[in-house]
């Protein structure tokens, strides 16, 4: 039943409403969940033919906006903007990996070293083409 609200686009907070299921328990299913789709992905993705690959990234912010975030506080670093990084194969629109944190190079870093697990890389004269829009 959590699985089906969550595909339904329903908060945390909405399905305890709905189901009487305490908000910890349904953010554990919600990390087995993550968990489980993480490592089919991880068994799935993997030897893929790199070519072209598009990488693009999306803004959005946890708790609070940037601008609003006292910086001397312990929470920082985990509030205020976030970037979600994406690789996607250009042909088959395949999303080959995906990274999240704040904008800075080890963030790329991450989401480059997933598609390296991820992907085959080109022999001798071919080479991967990374692309952003």
């Amino acid at each position: 039943m959590i699985c089906k609200l969550l595909v339904e686009q329903n908060g945390i907070r909405a399905i305890e409403r709905i189901t009487g299921i305490h908000r910890d328990t349904i953010s554990d299913v919600v990390k087995d969940i993550a968990r489980h789709a993480r490592e089919v992905t991880d068994f799935l993705i993997k030897d893929i033919e790199l070519t072209e690959v598009q990488v693009d990234e999306m803004w959005s912010f946890i708790k609070k906006k940037q601008k609003n975030v006292d910086e001397g506080n312990d929470y920082a670093d985990k509030h205020g903007d976030y970037w979600i990084y994406i690789a996607k194969k250009a042909d088959t629109k395949l999303h080959l990996a995906y990274s999240t944190g704040k904008r800075v190079q080890k963030t790329a870093d991450k989401l480059m070293k997933i598609v390296k697990k991820r992907c085959e890389m080109p022999i001798d004269n071919e080479k991967a083409t990374f692309t952003s829009v």
